[in-house]
């Protein structure tokens, strides 16, 4: 199971700071990460909505061109 995002980010945090990483690099890698999370479910969630409207154009019929 994947872990949630806070504790991903958590977790990256403490290991990047006890490996003695400075703070700025450290916020630099759990920006990274939060910013990959977020691109992922934007593009999931509009792949999402395109299928959905897809199967609703089949499934009534409807004639767009």
């Amino acid at each position: 199971m994947r872990a949630g995002i806070h504790q991903q980010t958590t977790i990256s945090a403490v290991r990047c700071l006890v490996a003695s990483v400075p703070l700025a690099m450290c916020a630099s890698q759990v920006n990274a990460e939060l910013y990959k999370y977020v691109n992922e479910n934007v593009i999931r969630a509009r792949d999402t909505k395109i299928a959905s409207v897809e199967r609703f154009i089949k499934t009534s019929g409807t004639n767009l061109s």
